[in-house]
């Protein structure tokens, strides 16, 4: 991960791509009807490598070399069969988005003194729409107009009972994410309640409509190690006291469809749509709705399609806050185009008095 092009959240994916590898190979174990069961272990590291790209005929034959292949090879070796085991640089760029457990340091050939290591036990879903805590306490510098735009828009919501759309626009790490930070926790300040729900778009996923299907997971407190049995009730359970009347059976579907926790037959966008929109109008009813997309510029079609959908059809006090990078609008000119709820935030670099504040 990270060769021959690196992201930010390489870490990540390599940790979620290992928690999958052991989840196949369980399966496969359980197929073996007698047979030797397949066990792997797995060791993760992150840090600087050298590559000669130019030995490798094919991408899959890639020779890396570095301490970070170094530790990720003696923590495998290590690893209980079954487990996937990180390392301190590892788990330090992704323990925000993964839930891991903290083994006894380890003393690793060729290392002086004990390394540090984590199991990996999956990925950190939503809980009650509750999003990652950034482990930051500092003050917020230089962003003030922005989050007061953002309150102010939010006010206006609630008092008109009609929604907005809102797009944070910024370059990798201008600070979209401590912006957002900062609204929650002047919400967590109010008397009055507000639903804080968040999805986040991937440029590796393989599944359409992921963020819809993390809100759901939240909204209904379904856990990602949840049977589908199990996930089925809890969705009910919520949907129930909504008060959908009516509307509870499609709604219910549409989001079964999603968390593909029901059939597999085809549904036309628009009836998913309309579910999907009358889901989240019904949470808002209950208090005001703050529905946030992260990284919409890995949106796929369906994805804005929706955000589209539901910024022009949704009804009632909440605010639709999408974060995205500057290639949304180099990708989709049109993003939010029409529409006289929509604002755009965007977010400059911090000038030099602020930065050294």
């Amino acid at each position: 991960f990270g060769v021959p092009a690196t992201h930010e959240d390489d870490p990540e994916r390599a940790v979620r791509a290992a928690l999958e590898m052991q989840s196949v190979a369980q399966t496969m174990a359980s197929d073996a009807r007698g047979g030797p069961a397949l066990k792997l272990r797995i060791g993760v590291e992150t840090g600087e490598v050298l590559v000669d790209r130019t030995r490798a005929t094919f991408e899959r034959d890639l020779f890396v070399t570095g301490d970070a292949v170094n530790t990720a090879a003696r923590l495998q070796q290590g690893a209980e069969p079954g487990a996937v085991v990180v390392g301190p640089g590892t788990y330090a760029a992704s323990r925000d988005a993964i839930d891991y457990d903290e083994l006894e340091p380890q003393e690793l050939k060729g290392k002086q003194g004990s390394v540090a290591s984590w199991r990996a036990v999956s990925v950190r879903a939503g809980r009650g729409g509750a999003r990652t805590r950034l482990g930051m306490e500092s003050p917020m510098v230089g962003r003030t107009s922005e989050l007061a735009l953002l309150k102010g828009t939010l006010r206006r919501a609630v008092e008109d009972e009609r929604p907005h759309l809102v797009t944070v626009v910024g370059g990798a790490g201008v600070g979209k994410s401590r912006l957002i930070w900062e609204l929650e926790k002047y919400l967590d300040g109010l008397p009055d309640e507000y639903h804080w729900r968040k999805g986040r778009c991937v440029a590796y996923s393989s599944t359409s409509f992921g963020p819809i299907a993390e809100v759901a997971k939240a909204d209904a407190r379904i856990l990602d190690d949840d049977q589908p049995s199990v996930a089925r009730a809890k969705l009910a359970e919520r949907l129930q006291s909504l008060d959908l009347g009516a509307d509870e059976v499609a709604v219910r579907d549409a989001l079964e469809a999603v968390l593909a926790i029901g059939d597999d037959r085809e549904r036309p966008r628009e009836v998913l749509f309309e579910a999907w929109r009358r889901w989240l109008v019904s949470i808002s009813r209950v208090a005001p709705l703050v529905f946030i997309v992260e990284d919409v510029h890995w949106a796929d079609d369906g994805v804005r399609g929706f955000l589209d959908f539901f910024a022009r059809w949704g009804e009632g006090p909440l605010v639709i806050l999408c974060l995205a990078r500057p290639e949304l609008f180099e990708q989709h000119p049109s993003w939010g185009g029409g529409l006289r709820n929509a604002t755009t935030i965007e977010l400059e670099p911090l000038v030099p008095a602020e930065a050294g504040a």
